[in-house]
């Protein structure tokens, strides 16, 4: 493939126009050829990873100092960066495998959001899990060719993208699939690339219309997980290859990879100056698959010249756009063009201040100028420019300032722990010796710091009404502390805002009152230095309690269930765990909930408290040997429960509750085969058999009673193996 030569572009690019026209109905191709040929004749041509103007350090600096048809030509090596495109540019790289996009395993690669975008001459690698190498968002009349996308997770994604070209590329190594197109993705031209061990899928297309081939010349792409076979040789695949998603296949899938001129033609010259004359040189320039076979030269003053070296003499003082066009063997072609300026440069560089008027003191501080050197032109331009500030009481200093952009520079300072003004020079000296400076500037330095408030505390933390309360805090700031207030509510939500005491000397400040209202109080303290900064601490609480001498009342208890059987294997099932509950009453707080289970055969233990309401819980089982059955029903067991509040008041409650035997559903006392039988008749609704506690009966413990466990409940009596617990 490779781009067309001068003679053939436009015959081929009319071919291709009236194929896709017959044939599809639109004209990619056509655009394809168009935009590739001409990369915007009108736009500037913009370096990354060069020296002089023009040149940036990142591809995206390059991006955003750039013009909608521009093209900016990026030198070989590694960018680690991602990349958004969000204007109509021609982004070409010196060598596919030689000029690296490295996203280092972090977002997508390269993201387009503009329509009409050419790239070319790039290896994209290394995106992050679950993103893209290249991701095109809502655009159309894209153009990526002799790329190579590896270690992706999607190579490609298109989200609603319509019409674009993906042509001669290589996709790689992908996690995920080498290219994702929606189902809003419609009319685009994938051919001449090579899919390579993309795993799980090639490719994955949910449109409707994408075209995976040439319409022109009948060939798709290399997939290398095709099945088909080529049985009369030509390299096309017998059959389609067909790409999961939709609908859509490679009609002619490439039996072999396919091979592409990955390298073009690299236009580059050296210049030097004499007088008027200016003598040019274009051997660095090279092609790494042929050989360049023509020099043409324009000198911007309308004469132009061929040759390798040539020399030309201006007849006045200007800047010139000095063109180089070389074409290779097979006719493809390169273009370099550098703006010169002739004659004596005695123009200083004009320098544009946009520092800011204000900093803060102990943080940094960023001198930022734009600096032009008149004439623009590739040898003129600043090449030195440094700041001078000082401090009314301190001796001058000097840094140099960095190129941080077209023109733009800077430099980071941090700035003294002092509120005096800040003065300052910007200098700058061009190339040709030239030097300029500002004026004198100033600097209006604030505080930024926040008071800090320590070793907040009340003492006491508690107390009965009425009881005096003082709350102390430790408060520094670096310059001087205008007010210290607290702000305390009150349980009934009122609330009071008061200053705070300073002991005079030290960085203590106090607050004390008599409090009377029984209750939690909150309470923080903010601060507010000369400067404006406020600091809020965090909210602490005191409480105040009426002296109590009432004992807690226990209002009611429940037992659910209300009877339980005894735990007879140790391992409590749902109907032999009893829940009891109390609801609890008093003036101030419970500290204690003590239940005496020894006639469960069950320790002494505490009762849980559910937060924000006055029950307290405990759950429970009986043990073996604690029903008790006086011949004719069962005797209720009572537990003594002890509630103490905080003031040492106390309550002794009794609570009586029910445990039967496990299996003993007719309860006279003892298990036998009539209450197998018992059970049974329950479970068939024969009459005098109404009455049952299913927790009880459930000797099996599969949490319901059947007729299963009458029988489980007969093989327990009678030893039968694998019957000898009754759960």
């Amino acid at each position: 493939m490779g781009i067309v030569g001068r003679n053939k572009r436009y015959a081929c690019a009319l071919v291709f126009m009236f194929s896709c026209l017959f044939m599809c109905g639109f004209c990619i191709f056509a655009d394809y050829l168009s935009l590739s040929s001409s990369l915007y004749p009108g736009g500037s041509r913009l370096y990354v990873g060069g020296v002089g103007e023009n040149n940036y350090t990142s591809i995206q600096a390059a991006l955003d100092g750039s013009s909608p048809g521009d093209v900016i030509y990026v030198y070989s090596g590694v960018y680690c960066e991602q990349i958004i495109i969000n204007k109509e540019i021609c982004l070409e790289g010196q060598g596919q495998s030689t000029t690296i996009i490295d996203g280092q395993n972090n977002g997508d690669v390269i993201t387009i959001k503009q329509n009409n975008v050419y790239i070319s001459g790039f290896s994209i690698i290394n995106t992050g899990i679950g993103n893209s190498g290249l991701l095109f968002d809502y655009v159309t009349g894209v153009i990526v060719q002799y790329c190579t996308i590896e270690n992706a997770y999607n190579g490609f994604r298109f989200i609603s993208s319509d019409e674009n070209g993906i042509y001669n590329n290589s996709i790689k190594n992908s996690s995920n699939t080498g290219m994702l197109l929606d189902d809003f993705c419609n009319g685009n031209v994938i051919a001449y690339n090579n899919f390579l061990n993309n795993v799980p899928d090639s490719a994955y297309d949910e449109g409707y219309d994408n075209i995976w081939y040439s319409t022109g010349t009948g060939e798709g792409n290399y997939w290398d997980d095709y099945e088909g076979e080529d049985t009369n040789g030509d390299g096309i695949g017998d059959v389609p290859y067909e790409i999961p998603g939709g609908v859509s296949s490679d009609l002619f899938p490439l039996i072999n990879g396919y091979h592409w001129i990955e390298n073009l033609p690299v236009a580059n010259f050296t210049y030097f100056l004499d007088n008027e004359t200016i003598y040019l040189n274009a051997s660095s320039s090279y092609d790494t698959e042929g050989v360049i076979s023509e020099y043409s030269w324009s000198f911007g003053d309308g004469k132009n010249s061929n040759g390798i070296v040539t020399n030309h003499t201006y007849l006045c003082n200007d800047t010139f756009v000095v063109g180089l066009t070389v074409f290779d063997n097979d006719d493809n072609e390169d273009s370099l063009s550098k703006n010169i300026f002739v004659g004596n440069d005695t123009y200083p560089p004009e320098i544009s201040d946009t520092t800011p008027g204000m900093g803060y003191n102990g943080e940094t501080f960023t001198f930022t100028a734009t600096l032009c050197d008149i004439p623009l032109a590739e040898n003129t331009g600043v090449e030195y420019a440094w700041v001078e500030y000082w401090y009314i009481i301190t001796a001058k200093k000097q840094t140099s300032m960095v190129p941080v952009g077209n023109h733009d520079w800077e430099k980071t300072i941090t700035l003294n722990d002092t509120f005096e003004t800040l003065h300052y020079i910007l200098l700058a000296k061009d190339l040709t010796g030239n030097m300029n400076n500002s004026d004198v500037k100033q600097v209006n330095i604030h505080d930024s710091l926040k008071p800090v408030i320590k070793n907040l505390t009340c003492t006491p933390h508690s107390g009965s009404n009425p009881e005096e309360i003082n709350i102390t805090c430790h408060v520094i700031d670096n310059w001087n502390i205008e007010t210290v207030r607290v702000d305390i509510s009150s349980p009934d939500y009122s609330f009071c805002n008061m200053p705070m005491n300073n002991i005079i000397g030290t960085d203590r400040y106090y607050y004390n009152s008599i409090y009377e209202n029984p209750g939690v109080y909150h309470y923080y303290v903010y601060a507010i230095d000369s400067s404006g900064n406020i600091n809020v601490s965090a909210i602490l609480t005191f409480s105040i309690y009426l002296d109590d001498t009432n004992p807690p009342i226990v209002i009611n208890y429940s037992c659910s269930p209300s009877i339980i059987p005894i735990d007879t294997d140790g391992d409590a099932l749902w109907g032999e765990m009893m829940n009891i509950s109390l609801l609890i009453s008093d003036e101030s707080n419970i500290t204690s909930v003590v239940i005496d289970l020894e006639n469960l055969g069950r320790p002494v233990s505490f009762l849980d408290h559910i937060e924000g309401t006055n029950i307290w819980y405990i759950t429970t089982t009986a043990q073996p040997g604690t029903a008790i059955h006086d011949g004719t029903h069962y005797l209720s067991l009572n537990l003594d429960v002890n509630v103490t509040d905080e003031w040492g008041n106390w309550n002794l409650t009794q609570i009586n509750l029910y445990v039967w035997e496990n299996g003993d559903v007719s309860g006279n006392g003892k298990v036998t085969l009539y209450d197998a039988t018992y059970l049974a008749k329950w479970y068939l609704n024969i009459p005098g058999f109404e009455n049952l506690y299913e927790n009880v009966g459930d000797v099996s413990g599969n949490g319901k009673v059947t007729l299963y466990d009458a029988t489980y409940l007969a093989k327990w009596y009678l030893n039968i193996p694998g019957y000898e617990v009754l759960k």
